[in-house]
């Protein structure tokens, strides 16, 4: 197991339920690769993975959602299983779970990411900020050749 997984797992300043909790998030290329940035309209991937802790087979996830947080904290965009109308299952013992985006939508600039997840009763399972960041870098947002360069 990567450091970076036992540090979020460590982590107490997470509530819910416990059931399952964060134990990885991951910034990947289209290509599944890990990267440190992505550019301005670039696809990129984020994958969650998650450990099984008392989570039961009758058990249902309501939502997934990882939130993506400017540096003065406000939420610029989320990903949300519901938006999508996707299912979620958590196995007995590490889920992953990707969410694709095509273009990145973000300006130039550092960003935080923020994890929750809900069961079917609407009880947090677990939910804790500040879990990962997203560097973007200047890119080619429209096709045209040109640049962002001002953020």
């Amino acid at each position: 197991m990567e450091k970076t997984a036992l540090d979020i797992l460590a982590r107490e300043d997470r509530f819910g339920t416990g059931k399952v909790k964060l134990q990885n998030i991951e910034i990947l290329n289209a290509d599944d690769e890990p990267i440190d940035s992505i550019s301005v309209g670039s696809e990129f991937h984020i994958r969650v993975t998650m450990k099984n802790y008392a989570w039961q087979s009758t058990d249902i996830v309501q939502e997934l959602c990882v939130g993506i947080n400017d540096e003065y904290g406000q939420r610029n965009f989320v990903m949300n299983n519901i938006f999508i109308d996707k299912n979620i299952t958590i196995s007995p013992d590490i889920t992953n779970y990707t969410f694709v985006v095509k273009k990145c939508p973000l300006n130039i600039g550092n960003y935080s990411m923020a994890f929750f997840l809900s069961d079917k009763m609407h009880n947090v399972v677990d939910a804790i900020n500040n879990v990962g960041c997203l560097h973007v870098e200047s890119g080619d947002f429209y096709g045209t050749g040109k640049c962002n360069r001002y953020g």
